[in-house]
């Protein structure tokens, strides 16, 4: 019997028009034994300078522990350093 691949993980960043006082928002995929587990959506609001550091950091560690990250911001992927 083969080995299972494991489960490739997904970044998806796209720009669209935001409320006003909407930065982002993210969804959280994750998953348990390459099965969908779960599903976490929030909203980003704009605040201060550190909103796209702390979405920067969000994003990381939600990789890290495993999760998809899907995600609609009104700033451009680059600007989060997201490569497409």
């Amino acid at each position: 019997m083969e080995a299972k691949k494991p489960r490739k993980q997904q970044l998806v960043c796209v720009k669209g028009r935001m409320k006003p006082h909407i930065f982002a928002i993210i969804r959280l995929s994750w998953y348990q034994n390459g099965r969908l587990y779960t599903v976490e959506e929030m909203n980003v609001e704009n605040g201060s300078d550190e909103t796209v550091e702390a979405v920067i950091m969000l994003i990381k560690e939600a990789l890290k522990a495993g999760a998809d990250v899907s995600m609609q911001t009104a700033c451009s992927p680059a600007d989060l350093g997201i490569e497409q």
